[in-house]
């Protein structure tokens, strides 16, 4: 199993992208990191969909791009939309999660939104698609693949390829030496997911019954023990 949450930010200034990083996301502590911190952001990933994330490690990539990693499920547009328009650059915010199958990209440039995709599982219906096409994207041709399984809109190999048609390779775990990071957080992170489990399992959490509209479950539920 796997989740994915980050932003890609294609700049040659790692101090100035996390100065603008503090401003947006209002973290009141910055300082260098390492890969520990990457590790422990991974397992402070904060319960619900639109909780703005409080624990941020950005890490150097290749080809120009930085790579931060967040706590948080919550769509982005107006930090990337910022973080664009102040850097002058391309910001790419992805969220995926291979047990429920849902994957999520939102592209900004220079202020401007490009391009927004959303899919899970085969199910047509929740499927996003915003913004032109890319001169790298192909079109989605619908049918069986070579498992004979209808194709999904959107997987994750199709996460390799949009990252990489923008210049990096999403799945590549870029290390040399002197790699930087820097480590933005929160004094006060909120419940984090494991939080949340660990009262669920032991009947401390309040659960309250879906009402008729909203029987649908988050794409996020599925990966809950």
């Amino acid at each position: 199993m796997g989740t994915w949450l980050n932003i890609f930010i294609r700049h040659n200034d790692h101090r100035q992208v996390a100065d603008a990083l503090q401003e947006f996301s209002e973290v009141s502590e910055v300082r260098q990191g390492n890969t520990s911190d990457v590790l422990k952001c991974s397992s402070l990933i904060l319960h619900g969909e639109d909780t703005p994330p409080s624990f941020l490690v950005s890490e150097d990539m290749q080809n120009g791009w930085i790579r931060v990693h967040l706590n948080s499920f919550a769509k982005l547009p107006g930090w990337l939309e910022k973080l664009s328009d102040r850097l002058q650059t391309s910001v790419l915010q992805v969220i995926g999660q291979t047990t429920s199958d849902y994957y999520y990209l939102l592209l900004y440039e220079n202020g401007r939104f490009k391009r927004e995709l959303e899919g899970i599982r085969d199910e047509p219906e929740k499927y996003i698609d915003r913004g032109e096409m890319l001169p790298f994207e192909e079109p989605f041709v619908p049918g069986l693949d070579e498992y004979e399984c209808e194709k999904v809109r959107l997987n994750g190999d199709d996460v390799d390829d949009f990252c990489k048609g923008l210049g990096f390779d999403f799945w590549s775990d870029f290390e040399y030496e002197g790699r930087e990071f820097y480590l933005l957080k929160k004094d006060i992170i909120g419940l984090t997911m494991d939080e949340y489990l660990d009262q669920k399992k032991y009947k401390r959490a309040v659960v309250r019954e879906p009402t008729a509209a909203a029987k649908s479950r988050p794409w996020w539920k599925f990966w809950q023990r």
